[in-house]
């Protein structure tokens, strides 16, 4: 279960996370482009447009902010160990940009706001990354 909110194994210091340190299959880490993949593949072989991905839900941009938090929650779990500064990272620009479409889709603009915020935090925590590398 751990893999799912900490998708990495343990990265050298000064390296970028890639593929080779996941934990789980890039499908669990990156599940729309693989599907898209999957696919084309399906496609091509003559099985339909969507054979994959066709009977998938859609999360709605609740359900995917609710991911998101629940992950930096879980980030937090430890109170003896600070949390993961890279899933950190991007949880936070994901939070971002779940934001900015919560402020054009459904004319929040509190939530423009909110995204500028999650956006300054994500380029401190980006700075203080490269910063330790």
């Amino acid at each position: 279960m751990d893999a799912l909110h900490e998708p990495f194994t343990q990265i050298p210091p000064g390296k970028r996370p890639t593929y080779e340190y996941l934990r789980l299959h890039e499908a669990a880490y990156a599940p729309i482009g693989v599907g898209r993949q999957l696919d084309e593949w399906a496609k091509e072989r003559g099985q339909g447009e969507h054979a994959v991905t066709g009977g998938l839900p859609t999360l709605s941009l609740l359900e995917e902010m609710n991911q998101v938090l629940g992950g930096l929650t879980h980030l937090y779990r430890d109170i003896y160990k600070g949390p993961d500064p890279v899933a950190r990272l991007r949880l936070t620009e994901r939070k971002a940009a779940l934001l900015d479409r919560i402020a054009v889709e459904e004319g929040r603009p509190e939530a423009a706001v909110q995204a500028e915020e999650a956006r300054a935090l994500a380029a401190q925590l980006r700075a203080e990354i490269e910063g330790a590398a």
